[in-house]
């Protein structure tokens, strides 16, 4: 039960991720602001931090073998910078 759940946060979190950075892109602060609460929001905020962590660890391309797009998100420095500051 708890993989499954936290693969579903795993989805979830990708797609949150996707509209911050749309927001932010468009300058729309509101967005940026929403988006960054929903994120860091429990009970994702434990799988979010893991996934950011683990995307600057050693061996990131392995662990994200099967969805590089979500890598890249976890590596984009705007991104970093803005829900992790």
């Amino acid at each position: 039960m708890l993989v499954q759940g936290r693969r579903k946060v795993y989805r979830i979190t990708r797609l949150c991720i996707e509209e911050w950075l749309r927001a932010h892109e468009e300058g729309d602060a509101e967005g940026v602001r929403e988006w960054t609460s929903t994120v860091w929001e429990q009970p994702t905020a434990d799988v979010v931090y893991a996934m950011f962590h683990q995307a600057m660890a050693p061996g990131a391309e392995d662990v994200f073998a099967d969805d590089p797009g979500v890598l890249r998100l976890l590596t984009d420095e705007r991104v970093r910078a803005g829900l992790l500051s």
